[in-house]
């Protein structure tokens, strides 16, 4: 084959790559080709990108040895514009080809390539023609309509066509499945007694709700943080598969949908919550190692109403190529894809609805309705309502908050520094660990960190206590003259005597909490007050709320939880709610208020001046009562947190009598 033929063969597949890639590109830039089609064509237009190098080396290298000694100075000027362009071109879209890739790389490599056709078009125009003794003559024409380009086009179609296949026989299961001989016990919603609703009200495969461990291929942060989140442990909580439990004995495993909407999603979706089927709260299943999965929550696409027990529609995000083989190269071939055409993965994951308070409302609202309880509607946690009655949500002039509106995620979900493709401008990520009130958790799992962190947001200027100074009503009689503009008349004197009653009253301000305290599950929380009052020789006077050797609290101290009840009068202690009909008690401060509460007590004449009265706002998830019974054989001593600490000295003195 002589040189004209050799480079003529050459600049065929060179052409054919470039009209090829030109045509796949302006494909991908489209949305006219399905979500798996345009993945495949992405691999193929990056293949066809690097086979067009090889050839493009070729054929530069063939054209110049055959025109090194032909003078045509427009032509060579073109030429080394198109070649100098081509190279620039070539080393920023090899740069594409690792991504992430830099705004200014993707912008480049998109829009550069009319630049480059434009200088090949000029010069491949311009070699056309050649002058000779004044006449323009024609040099050879090379073509890429040749059998390279038929040869090239054959072989890009057909690696399409395999890389479809190879993904359709990695799928073992389908987006949504039927389920044999499930018991639609609640109405005709499979979800039922569950809020939740999916397309159709179909049932989904386990691998488009769970599989989180995919999502540390590339947010590794993320899901470490969330490996110890009381949402992954939503359903192995060792309390919660006591209770699950209970509700299946009790109510058939048809009655757990109530609680795994929330709890267990990978289970109520995919249909588990039948006869014969597994609920959350068992060993090995999906739905227990996962609890909370990040699809559970990134795959909501609404609300469905805000009365909560997982009031969520659930729409499955659409996958990329081998998203679901378990084959090591063709998962790195998808994390590639994902990487380089990211806009359908940040637009599944980042659906606005994620931003709002209303998404977490799905889950931390309830109630309980007659078809669980025998009795009828009842109300339990809210955290959403009570939100949107605080100075955080914006929807009111409250004055004792003048910040900004601030939704859940700013408190449970701060921003942090993370190395994260998800990070925002200034390399900031939500933290995932959803940081509450759950040191139970962090505790049975002997995680420090999360321990740690969970007590510093307890400790984060959420309550305030405060002792108010405690005042005689009365001065001793004496016949020396007092100015009254020296003091407060409706203050007392600060000091009491040895022998006498003293009395005062201590506020808990809800002063950083955006909904009630406490929230979630008040009826197994357990906040409380410590009061105690010492002399200087530390002898103790009076201790209200002090925790006995068996790990009860002093019945008699002031507590903020609540007292549901059954049918009967009897407190529903074991969370046992499908029983529960109402509360006999409820203590809770709402936002932005004050909980006043008055002690007194007699001060002995023993007493050594100063008095010191300390208050200690306390915190221990679970009650004592409760954690034994629920954690049975795994029970160990929680932590008590102290919450806010407020202490005042009370001056003492021997009363003298008065003479007349």
């Amino acid at each position: 084959m002589n040189t004209i033929d050799k480079e003529k063969t050459a600049f065929g597949t060179f052409g054919t790559l470039i009209l090829l890639s030109v045509v796949s590109g302006f494909i991908l830039a489209t949305d006219i080709a399905p979500t798996a089609v345009k993945q495949l064509l992405l691999l193929a237009h990056s293949a066809m990108g690097i086979i067009f190098i090889y050839y493009c080396i070729k054929y530069i290298k063939i054209h110049f040895k055959r025109t090194l000694g032909i003078r045509k100075i427009w032509a060579s000027i073109s030429g080394m514009l198109a070649l100098i362009i081509t190279a620039a071109y070539t080393a920023f879209s090899l740069h594409y080809l690792l991504p992430p890739a830099e705004t200014h790389i993707t912008f480049i490599h998109k829009k550069g390539y009319l630049l480059l056709i434009t200088l090949i078009f000029i010069h491949y125009l311009v070699a056309m023609l050649k002058k000779k003794n004044g006449r323009t003559q024609k040099s050879y024409t090379p073509s890429i309509m040749t059998k390279s380009f038929q040869k090239t086009a054959l072989v890009a179609g057909i690696l399409v066509v395999t890389l479809l296949i190879i993904d359709q026989l990695t799928v073992k299961h389908k987006t949504f499945i039927t389920i044999d001989d499930y018991n639609y016990n609640y109405g005709e919603n499979p979800f039922w007694p569950s809020q939740t609703t999916t397309p159709s009200q179909q049932f989904i495969a386990e691998k488009y709700i769970g599989n989180s461990q995919k999502c540390a291929n590339c947010h590794q942060e993320i899901y470490q943080q969330w490996q110890s989140s009381a949402h992954k442990h939503a359903a192995d909580d060792p309390t919660y598969v006591t209770n699950i439990n209970l509700l299946a004995q009790n109510k058939g495993i048809e009655a757990t949908r109530y609680c795994e909407g929330c709890h267990a999603p990978i289970a109520l979706l995919s249909g588990k919550l039948t006869a014969g089927g597994k609920h959350g709260g068992i060993t090995g299943t999906m739905g227990n190692n996962e609890g909370v999965s990040c699809l559970s929550c990134h795959n909501i696409q609404k609300v469905n109403n805000l009365n909560g027990v997982g009031s969520y529609h659930y729409t499955p995000h659409k996958p990329y190529i081998f998203s679901l083989t378990e084959n090591s190269l063709l998962q790195k071939i998808n994390q590639w894809a994902i990487k380089a055409s990211p806009e359908q993965h940040i637009k599944d994951m980042g659906r606005p609805i994620l931003r709002t308070a209303k998404h977490c409302s799905t889950c931390h609202t309830q109630f309980m309705d007659k078809e669980l309880n025998n009795w009828g509607w009842v109300k339990m946690q809210d955290e959403y309502a009570a939100w949107s009655k605080s100075a955080f949500s914006g929807n009111n002039n409250q004055p004792f908050s003048n910040q900004s509106k601030v939704i859940c995620q700013d408190c449970h979900m701060p921003l942090e520094k993370a190395s994260d493709p998800s990070a925002n401008t200034d390399g900031l990520i939500r933290s995932h660990r959803f940081l509450g009130a759950n040191t139970m958790l962090a505790t049975m799992n002997n995680d420090k960190v999360q321990l740690d962190k969970t007590i510093e947001f307890l400790r984060k200027n959420k309550l305030k206590v405060t002792i108010e100074k405690p005042h005689r009503k009365s001065a001793v009689q004496s016949t020396e003259t007092i100015n009254e503009g020296i003091r407060n008349p409706n203050e007392g004197p600060h000091y009491h005597y040895i022998g006498e009653e003293i009395e005062f009253a201590i506020a808990v301000a809800n002063i950083g909490v955006g909904h009630n305290f406490p929230g979630g599950t008040a009826d197994i929380n357990e906040p409380w007050l410590e009061v105690k009052a010492t002399d200087a020789s530390g002898e103790t006077i009076y201790h209200s709320g002090f925790v006995d050797p068996q790990g009860f609290v002093d019945p008699s101290a002031h507590k903020y939880v609540s007292r549901p009840v059954d049918r009967h009068g009897n407190e529903v202690w074991k969370h046992d709610l499908f029983n529960m009909i109402g509360n006999t008690y409820k203590n809770t401060i709402a936002s932005g208020s004050t909980d006043i509460v008055k002690y007194s007590f007699n001060i002995p004449i023993w007493a050594k001046s100063p008095l010191l009265i300390t208050a200690t706002l306390k915190y221990r998830k679970l009650n004592n009562r409760y954690a034994k019974w629920a954690l049975k054989e795994k029970y160990t001593e929680l932590p008590v947190v102290d919450m806010s600490v407020d202490s005042i000295s009370v001056p003492l003195k021997i009363e003298t009598p008065v003479i007349q």
